[in-house]
């Protein structure tokens, strides 16, 4: 928090500040002061406000230290005694207090404890209470604050929320307890002076500006019925924290303060002069208007006057002396002289002029839609508004011209609409127009539709298929079928060929379709969708080409009846279609490509088939594939043929009395019965007798000699 003396260095004050609760009055007695009761508090940077009861609010301030005051204290000048009153809300200092026209006292910005301030209280002397109110619309310090002719209190400049000086101004409305922002100041500054002038307009004077140092020499004016700031002659030396009082002769006198160049103290007094010229306005008759530019004028400045007449009146004419000077309401002049301008009004009893001018009367719609009503009126003085009813009800109205109302209907206002128009001007006097008569007819009967073909529940074997079908409108006769939409499984809405006969191609999909149809008629009304289920089976695909499992390719060893096994079955047609896995054809074939098995079609054996016996030889080469067949008869291609070769044949070998029988199978084509008396020779013999067929297999019966033999089947 910056305590005051931080602040006077801000503005080029660094003098010593020392608060004291002394109260001096002036004596009855010329030139003389006495000394009176003194504040309950000591302060510093407070206001201090004449009451209507002639007693003097003083609020807030500084007494030294870290802490400003929120205490208000009151003065009875009739017993020179001082009484606490109620706090403020917001303690602070180097705030500004105005008297207002209701008796209540307006305290407003400054610095607090907790900085610069916005915040804003009333004091109601008759309560002796505090009561919040608008806030400004920024934080205001050292600046000024100005009770206006119109009741408005003026604030401008001082520091704002960073400390810096500023331009900004604001308006305090007592009735609405709001600050509104006004034209800004045309220099920033603080610590400066506003003096309300006789003719309504403030003149500020002086202060600083961005550099505390600076006292600036120029000053401002503020003209309430603008707004705005206009700059007016500079002052001879700056003046800061000096003091403004207007005199009597309309002069203001500056006087004292702080001078530019660091801290230099001034002694210095200078006037501000100005020729003040009177005007006054009045009314004629005195209640039939208002007027406006009463007030003091500077001699060659622009004066002006506003004349607006109240209700059952209208303007006639400004008039000086019973002379003629301007018909116009807002009259300019240049300020030569006092003058007093009277505004002569004229009770008006003449009502306004309205006609329908568009549409036509007898018009008929059609179609839901929004239509311009324009309606042309009149008056001596003025038409303030135009009403729009439809039949006895009012629908709308329209203060400027050219006078409309945009009517929106749809089927739910069927039926004839009587429209009138009515005018009122500034004195209520009001006309009605003629009747107008707009009649809605719009249809609301859907149309039909109907699809022909395919019928429904067709099984179709094509997928490009033209659905056609009929469409009609039993609305009226002004409406009639505009389109024809058709969509397949639920898909986008296409426009169809045709109305009454209509054709529209589509790509059914395999297996089960929904085919609908809808018209739509000039009205916009759409028929109930006609559904008809169609079925469309697409040609047969054969089945994907199964793959070899096992035995693999060049597999050996292979048992004499192997067990063959394929990939699992796969069939492009859709899923819907039902196609399964019927049959299959199993062949084993010869090196050479002979069929040796065939299982045939085969609707059991369909991954996997066992080989019969007797179907192979011991230690061949063969070759197989396999085809599939699906639930419609078609069959695939064969697999790639893979190779195997089946293991040698077994012998066995069994002693019967003095004789080794030994024995192996018939299917062993090529093989050949050896014999050795060592596993290490490479010589072996082919054992004799030749091997006859006995049971089945073949058979060969040697005595048993003395020494061992070793047998073998080679092929």
């Amino acid at each position: 928090m910056k305590t005051p003396g931080q602040k006077l260095v801000q503005l080029s004050s660094a003098f010593a500040v020392l608060a004291l609760n002394l109260f001096i009055i002036q004596s009855t007695k010329a030139g003389i002061w006495t000394e009176t009761g003194a504040m309950t508090t000591t302060r510093v940077y407070h206001t201090a406000t004449l009451l209507p009861n002639g007693e003097v609010l003083v609020a807030g301030g500084y007494p030294g230290g870290i802490s400003y005051l929120a205490s208000a204290e009151l003065y009875d000048p009739a017993t020179g005694t001082w009484t606490a009153t109620a706090s403020l809300a917001h303690a602070r200092g180097s705030h500004t207090a105005t008297l207002l026209p209701n008796g209540k006292v307006l305290i407003a910005g400054g610095y607090g404890n907790s900085g610069y301030l916005s915040s804003a209280e009333l004091y109601d002397p008759r309560t002796g209470t505090w009561t919040n109110t608008g806030a400004l619309t920024t934080a205001h310090d050292y600046h000024t604050a100005t009770l206006l002719p119109n009741d408005k209190v003026l604030v401008a400049g001082g520091a704002g929320n960073s400390g810096n000086s500023i331009s900004t101004t604001e308006l305090y409305d007592p009735t609405m307890g709001t600050w509104t922002a006004t034209g800004a100041l045309t220099t920033i500054r603080v610590a400066h002076t506003a003096s309300l002038q006789p003719n309504g307009k403030v003149l500020v004077a002086g202060g600083n500006s961005t550099d505390g140092s600076i006292a600036l020499f120029s000053a401002e004016l503020y003209d309430p019925a603008t707004g705005r700031w206009t700059a007016t002659d500079a002052m001879i030396t700056g003046h800061s924290q000096h003091t403004a009082t207007l005199l009597p002769n309309g002069k203001v006198l500056i006087a004292g303060g702080f001078g530019s160049g660091g801290i230099v103290y001034l002694s210095s007094a200078e006037l501000y002069d100005w020729s003040i010229w009177t005007i006054t306005t009045t009314q004629s008759p005195i209640n039939a208007g208002l007027t406006t530019g009463s007030g003091g004028y500077t001699n060659g400045s622009s004066g002006a006057v506003s004349a607006t007449a109240a209700a059952g009146y209208y303007f006639v004419e400004w008039t000086e002396n019973g002379n003629f000077v301007s018909g116009s309401s807002d009259y300019n002049f240049v300020i030569s002289d006092n003058r007093v301008l009277v505004a002569n009004f004229s009770a008006d009893a003449i009502p306004p002029t309205v006609s329908i001018s568009y549409p036509a009367s007898a018009k008929t719609y059609t179609n839901a839609q929004t239509v311009t009503i324009m309606a042309t009126a009149s008056d001596n003085v003025g038409v303030t508004s135009v009403e729009f009813y439809d039949g006895g009800t009012l629908k709308g109205a329209d203060m400027t011209a050219p006078y409309t109302y945009d009517w929106s209907f749809t089927a739910a206002d069927n039926g004839t609409h009587t429209w009138t128009a009515r005018a009122y001007d500034a004195a209520r006097n009001v006309s009605t127009s003629s009747r107008v008569t707009l009649t809605v007819s719009i249809d609301i009967t859907p149309p039909t539709v109907a699809i022909s073909k395919p019928t429904n529940g067709a099984n179709l074997t094509t997928s490009s298929t033209t659905v056609s079908g009929t469409a009609s409108d039993p609305g009226s006769s002004a409406s009639g079928v505009a389109a024809v939409e058709v969509r397949l499984n639920g898909g986008s809405w296409a426009n169809a060929t045709g109305t009454a006969s209509w054709t529209r191609s589509v790509a059914l999909s395999p297996c089960s379709n929904t085919i609908e149809a809808r018209s739509r008629d000039k009205a916009g009304n759409y028929s109930t969708i006609a559904s008809n289920f169609v079925t469309y089976t697409p040609p047969n695909t054969a089945p994907n080409t199964p793959a070899n499992v096992s035995p693999p390719n060049g597999a050996a060893g292979v048992p004499i009846t192997p067990t063959l096994e394929a990939s699992a079955f796969s069939d492009p047609d859709p899923a819907c279609l039902g196609d399964i896995h019927a049959a299959s054809q199993w062949q084993v074939l010869s090196a050479g490509g002979r069929i040796v098995a065939d299982s045939g079609t085969d609707t059991v054996n369909k991954v996997s088939w066992v080989l019969p016996t007797n179907k192979l030889y011991y230690g061949s080469n063969y070759q197989w594939h396999v085809r599939y067949r699906d639930s419609r008869n078609a069959w695939s291609s064969y697999s790639t043929q893979t190779h195997f070769t089946n293991g040698g044949p077994f012998l066995s070998a069994s002693v019967r009395g003095t004789n080794m029988v030994l024995q192996w199978p018939t299917n062993s084509l090529a093989f050949a019965l050896q014999w050795s008396t060592s596993v290490g020779t490479a010589n072996w013999s082919n054992a004799i007798p030749a091997p006859l067929i006995v049971s089945g297999q073949y058979t060969v019966t040697n005595n048993i000699a003395n020494r061992m033999r070793l047998y073998r089947l080679k092929k």
